[in-house]
């Protein structure tokens, strides 16, 4: 089939969320950079599937993030994730999960560059989407759920005059 078969590129994908998913956020994103490549070469920037894989490495780094606090790579996963939405949102509709999965990741990464005030009503409209679609027992409402509550207490401590936690 190729390297640029949509076949190998999802096969290769889920290697890369199994990477990921057991910490080896490097080869993860190495992975997905390579898919990226291959993929917009297949079927272009602008296809979902394309939006993502750069969900998918967005995730990474933020994991990459989380574990080094490297902020080059949460500077670059909010880069994806708006990319991405640009993408997903169009072709998908505004209220399509993936979306409201897509607006929680880009709340999350602003929220981790101190930037509380943009990421809560990219919260708050992700949660709805997520609550709208899978209920309120669903994991990816319950994620956003809780970094929507995250935002709030932030700005909450703001507002308070006790400064960012």
């Amino acid at each position: 089939m190729g390297p640029d078969h949509q076949r190998t590129i999802v096969a290769l994908s889920n290697l890369a969320a199994f990477k990921r998913s057991n910490k080896d956020f490097d080869g993860a994103a190495a992975d997905y950079r390579d898919l990226l490549v291959r993929q917009t070469r297949s079927q272009g920037r602008e296809h979902p599937v394309t939006a993502r894989l750069m969900s998918g490495l967005g995730e990474t780094l933020l994991e990459i993030w989380l574990a080094r606090r490297d902020s080059t790579a949460l500077k670059e996963a909010e880069a994806l994730y708006v990319e991405a939405l640009a993408i997903l949102e169009p072709s998908l509709g505004a209220v399509h999960p993936q979306v409201g999965v897509a607006l929680d990741r880009l709340a999350t990464a602003r929220s981790h560059l101190g930037r509380d005030r943009e990421a809560k009503p990219l919260a708050d409209r992700a949660v709805r989407i997520l609550k709208a679609a899978y209920g309120d027992a669903h994991q990816s409402t319950a994620s956003a759920l809780a970094h929507q509550a995250m935002i709030q207490s932030r700005l909450d401590s703001l507002s308070a005059g006790r400064g960012r936690p």
